[in-house]
């Protein structure tokens, strides 16, 4: 006799988040855009006026240290749509896009700028974008054609 009551109440919770879940129109998908960013040093160096007393910002509901979180920058199809936030407080933004093909775009201070597409199905689906953020390697000049050694 419980186990009537509970069943109908599981299928009320899944049949409700299929229902959030379902949002999204029949002719668009939902593209989930998941960063990778290497670890190491905090992004932003102190400064000497700031050694003793580091700065911190609010993101959500949280209070982070200002030197640790990255905004990465989002374009799609050339139009800037917001930001994304790497650090302590990982953001992962997702769009609902109409089918077809699309063109992301994102930049970092301190990392290379990356460009990436991907084709919407437009089926109501989710689709994952991963994105891997690489570091500027600062003070280092690349030359493609290096000079060979003309010592005898």
């Amino acid at each position: 006799m419980i186990r009537l009551p509970l069943t109908l109440i599981f299928l009320a919770v899944n049949a409700f988040a299929a229902v959030a879940e379902s949002n999204v129109p029949s002719t668009h998908s939902i593209i989930q855009v998941i960063f990778i960013v290497p670890n190491g040093e905090p992004f932003f160096k102190p400064t000497t006026v700031y050694q003793n007393a580091e700065q911190s910002m609010r993101v959500g509901n949280n209070t982070l240290p200002a030197m640790n979180v990255r905004p990465i920058s989002i374009s799609i199809d050339g139009d800037f749509v917001g930001h994304a936030l790497e650090g302590y407080y990982i953001i992962e933004p997702s769009f609902s896009l109409p089918y077809g093909k699309r063109k992301f775009s994102f930049s970092c201070q301190g990392f290379k700028p990356v460009s990436k597409e991907i084709f919407s199905l437009g089926s109501g689906s989710k689709q994952f974008l991963i994105v891997e953020m690489v570091k500027e390697e600062s003070g280092k000049t690349e030359s493609s054609n290096p000079e060979p050694d003309q010592t005898p």
